[in-house]
């Protein structure tokens, strides 16, 4: 990757990180202006789950600053654009797209069938604790044509 190609990509980190950290200091404010006490406990309930949801997000985004933080550090070391997995270089357009990917779109492919194939989900998509039981019925002539439940992987 170019010398300019790598500046360029740290200016886009470097204001995507400021946005994040400008969003992250008005919500604080934000939080520290909005201690109402509501009489209603209905009123209370809905501002600590507006409260809730709004420190949810911006711990994601905290998050993000972090790897972003890291990526610029790569750019640094001059690592960037290469896939920490094979090594091969990561296409333009997915860092366009996604600055902060360390993996390239094989390797991420790859990643994300294996946590789909070993994760177990809930039919709403939330990953669960404990595994999700689930039965077929099939037909079975020594049976006599009864169903008999199977256990599916």
């Amino acid at each position: 990757m170019s010398k300019e190609q790598l500046a360029h990509f740290a200016i886009i980190l470097g204001s995507l990180k400021n946005d994040l950290m400008a969003d992250i200091e008005r919500t604080v404010h934000t939080m520290q202006d909005e201690q109402t006490v509501f009489a209603d406990p209905n009123d209370r309930a809905s501002q600590e789950t507006d409260m809730a949801l709004e420190l949810r997000n911006r711990d994601r985004e905290r998050k993000l600053v972090k790897k972003i933080e890291q990526t610029i550090d790569r750019i640094k070391a001059d690592d960037y654009g290469f896939c920490d997995k094979c090594g091969i270089e990561i296409g333009i357009q997915r860092l366009e797209a996604r600055p902060t990917a360390t993996l390239c779109i094989d390797c991420k492919t790859l990643e994300e069938l294996r946590e789909k194939q070993t994760a177990k989900y809930t039919p709403s998509g939330a990953p669960t604790k404990r595994p999700v039981l689930r039965l077929a019925f099939c037909f079975t002539t020594q049976a006599g044509g009864l169903h008999h439940p199977t256990r599916l992987p």
